[in-house]
C-alpha cells in the first residue's frame, strides 16, 4: 500500500477535522428524531389503550344501568314471586306488557344483545327469548362476568349466536331468591379493538387471566409475564419487549373490576426504517463533501509546502547514507529554521560518528582488560593448586586444608554465570567458611545445620546465606573470642507459602535500639545510616526485592547476651 504524502495527511486530518463533527451531529440528530417518534409511537398506545378502556367501561355501564333497571322493577319481581297457578291469565297479560317494556329498553339500547329473565317460579310461564325456567342452565355455576360466552338455551337459534359478554346476577325480592337475570352484549360490540384487521404494525389486546379473549397473531405469553411484573398497583403503563424477533412497544390498561387488561402493541419498523434512509441519505451527501473537501485540501496544502518536500528529500538522502548532504531552502519561516536545523544535524551526526569510532576502539581494549582479568583469575587457581602440592611435598596438611578450602569458596564466589544455587551448594560454602575461620582463630565456631531433606535441592539467590554467617562471625562471636554455636535451619511455611532460613548465633546480641535502628537501615536504603553488619544485610534483602518482590523481607530479633536469630523468607511457589 503505497504511503500518503505529507500533504495528503494534512488534507485527511484537516478533512477529519470539519467531518466527523458534521457525521457526529448527523447521527446524533437522527438519533433525537428517532427518539421523538418512539415517544410519540408511544404516546399514542397509550392514547389507544385508554380508548379502548373507555370503549369497555361505557359497555359495562350500560350493561350494569340496564340491571338496575331491571332488578328494581318491584312489580315485576312479586309477579315473578307470588304467581300461583290460579293467577295464570293475569300473568300472560301482566308478562305480555312488562316485556314489552323490556324490548323497548333493548330498543333504546342497540349493543344490547341479549336480555334473559330465569325465574324459580313454577308457574311463570316462558315467554321467549326474555322469560325462561331457571332450571334451562346451571346459572349458579357461572360467575358474573362471562367472556366469549354461548349457550345452547335455544336449541338451533343458540347454534347462530355470536360469542358474547354476559352478566348473570341473581335477583332477590327483599333477600328472597326470585331468579337469575343475564344480560349480553356481544364480543365485537364490548371489544370492537380488538376485531379490528391489523395493518401489520398496530395490534389490539384483549387480555383474561393468561390468555387473550380475542385470538391475536401475538404471542400473548410474555406480554402477560411482562405486565405481571409490572406495578400491580399501577392502572396502566408501558414497556419494550421482542416479539417476532423485533421491538414491539407496548401499552397496556387494566380494568381490575372485570379482571380485563387492554393492550395496544405496535411495532415501531416504520420509524426504524425512516432513520435509517435519513441517515443513509445524510452520510451519501456528507461523504460527497468530504471527497470534495480533501481534494481542495490537497491542492491548497501541496503548493505551501513545496519547500517542506526539499527539506523531506534532503532527510531522504541522509538516512540512504549521503553524509555530504547540503540544503539551501529561501525564506524567513519555520521551514527555513527546519532547514538550518537540519543542515546543524548533519553536521553533529559526522562529529558523531568519528568520536563513535573512537569510543569503539576503548570498548575493545576494555573488553581485552576483562578477558586478561579472567585469565589472571585462572591464573591465581593455578597459583593455589601449585602451593597446596608444595605443601602436600612438605607434609603440611594444615596448610593442604586451607588452600582446598580457599580455592573451593573462590570457584564458588566467581562462579556467577548463574545467580541461583541449590540449599545444598551454598550451605557446602558455608561449612567452607566456618572451617576457615576455625583454622584461623584458637576458639572454635561450632556449627549445626538442621534442613529438611525435601529442600535440599530447592534454588535459592546465590551468597544469601553466607553473608549473615560472616556478620555472626564477625560482630558476634569474634569480639568475645570463646567457643560459639552458629545454628542454621531450613524448614518449609506452608501456611505463609514460603521457606524459612533461620540463621542464629549464640553471640554477645543486640539490645532494641541498635534492632531498630538496623531494621530502620534496612527499610531506608541508605548506606550512610547502616550500622556495623548492615551493608551486608542489607546487600541481601534487596537482592530478596529484586527476585521475589518487596514483600519479602528480613526479620531480625535478637537480645543482650542471647544472641541474635535472622529470619530470611523466600516463595515456594517460585521454585514449583
Amino acid at each position: 500500500m503505497k504511503r500518503l504524502t505529507f500533504s495528503s495527511q494534512i488534507a485527511l486530518v484537516y478533512t477529519l477535522i470539519i467531518a466527523v463533527p458534521i457525521m457526529l451531529f448527523v447521527f446524533l440528530a437522527s438519533e433525537y428524531f428517532r427518539i421523538s417518534m418512539y415517544d410519540s409511537v408511544l404516546s399514542d398506545a397509550r392514547k389507544a389503550a385508554s380508548d379502548d378502556a373507555y370503549v369497555i367501561n361505557l359497555a359495562v355501564e350500560q350493561i350494569e344501568r340496564l340491571e338496575s333497571i331491571i332488578t328494581s322493577d318491584y312489580d315485576l319481581l312479586r309477579t315473578f314471586y307470588f304467581t300461583e297457578k290460579k293467577d295464570e291469565d293475569s300473568i300472560i297479560e301482566t308478562l305480555r306488557y312488562d316485556i314489552k317494556n323490556i324490548e323497548r329498553l333493548q330498543f333504546a339500547m342497540p349493543a344490547i344483545y341479549s336480555i334473559r329473565i330465569f325465574v324459580d317460579n313454577p308457574f311463570v310461564p316462558e315467554r321467549w327469548p326474555i322469560v325462561f325456567k331457571e332450571d334451562r342452565l346451571d346459572l349458579p355455576s357461572l360467575p358474573r362476568w362471562s367472556y366469549n360466552y354461548r349457550d345452547n338455551l335455544m336449541g338451533s337459534i343458540s347454534a347462530k349466536s355470536e360469542d358474547a359478554v354476559y352478566l348473570t346476577q341473581e335477583i332477590l325480592l327483599n333477600k328472597r331468591h326470585v331468579g337469575y337475570l343475564q344480560l349480553g352484549i356481544r364480543m365485537i360490540d364490548f371489544a370492537p379493538f380488538a376485531f379490528r384487521e391489523s395493518d401489520g404494525y398496530n395490534y389490539d389486546l384483549l387480555l383474561k387471566g393468561d390468555a387473550p379473549l380475542v385470538p391475536s397473531v401475538l404471542d400473548a405469553g410474555p406480554l402477560l409475564a411482562r405486565i405481571s411484573n409490572e406495578d400491580p398497583d399501577s392502572a396502566n403503563g408501558s414497556f419494550v419487549i421482542r416479539s417476532r424477533s423485533k421491538n414491539l412497544i407496548v401499552a397496556y390498561e387494566r380494568i381490575p373490576r372485570l379482571g380485563l387488561i387492554v393492550a395496544r402493541g405496535i411495532f415501531p419498523d416504520v420509524i426504524n426504517q425512516s432513520v435509517s434512509f435519513i441517515r443513509l441519505g445524510a452520510f451519501f451527501i456528507l461523504l460527497l463533501s468530504v471527497a470534495l473537501m480533501f481534494l481542495i485540501i490537497k491542492f491548497t496544502t501541496r503548493r505551501l509546502f513545496a519547500r517542506l518536500y526539499q527539506v523531506m528529500g534532503a532527510m531522504s538522502e541522509l538516512r540512504s547514507g549521503n553524509l555530504d548532504v547540503t540544503l539551501s531552502v529561501s525564506g524567513d519561516d519555520e521551514v527555513t529554521e527546519m532547514a538550518e536545523a537540519f543542515t546543524a544535524m548533519a553536521e553533529r551526526i559526522r562529529q558523531l560518528i568519528g568520536e563513535t569510532k573512537a569510543e569503539q576502539e576503548l570498548v575493545t581494549q576494555t573488553e581485552i582488560k576483562a578477558m586478561q582479568n579472567q585469565i589472571n583469575a585462572h591464573f591465581l587457581y593455578n597459583v593455589l593448586e601449585t602451593i597446596k602440592m608444595q605443601a602436600e611435598l612438605a607434609d603440611q596438611g594444615q596448610i593442604v586444608e586451607s588452600v582446598t578450602l580457599l580455592g573451593r569458596m573462590m570457584r564458588f564466589c566467581l562462579r556467577w554465570r548463574n545467580h541461583q544455587v541449590m540449599v545444598r551448594e551454598e550451605l557446602e560454602y558455608v561449612r567452607g567458611y566456618i572451617d576457615l575461620m576455625n583454622i584461623r582463630n584458637d576458639y572454635r565456631i561450632e556449627l549445626s545445620i538442621d534442613v529438611d531433606g525435601s529442600y535440599e535441592e530447592f534454588r535459592i539467590p546465590k551468597m544469601i546465606i553466607q553473608p549473615v554467617v560472616e556478620n555472626a562471625v564477625l560482630h558476634a562471636i569474634e569480639p568475645e573470642g570463646e567457643d560459639s554455636t552458629i545454628e542454621v535451619t531450613v524448614r518449609p511455611d506452608p501456611e505463609r507459602g514460603v521457606l524459612l532460613v533461620r540463621v542464629r548465633d549464640s553471640g554477645i546480641g543486640m539490645d532494641s535500639d541498635e534492632v531498630d535502628r538496623l531494621g530502620h537501615s534496612l527499610a531506608v536504603r541508605d548506606e550512610s545510616t547502616c550500622p556495623v553488619g548492615g551493608i551486608g544485610l542489607r546487600n541481601i534483602q534487596e537482592r530478596l526485592h529484586a527476585f521475589y518482590g518487596t514483600q519479602f523481607n528480613l526479620q531480625i530479633t535478637s537480645a543482650p547476651g542471647a544472641g541474635t536469630e535472622v529470619t530470611i523468607p523466600i516463595p515456594l511457589e517460585d521454585e514449583r
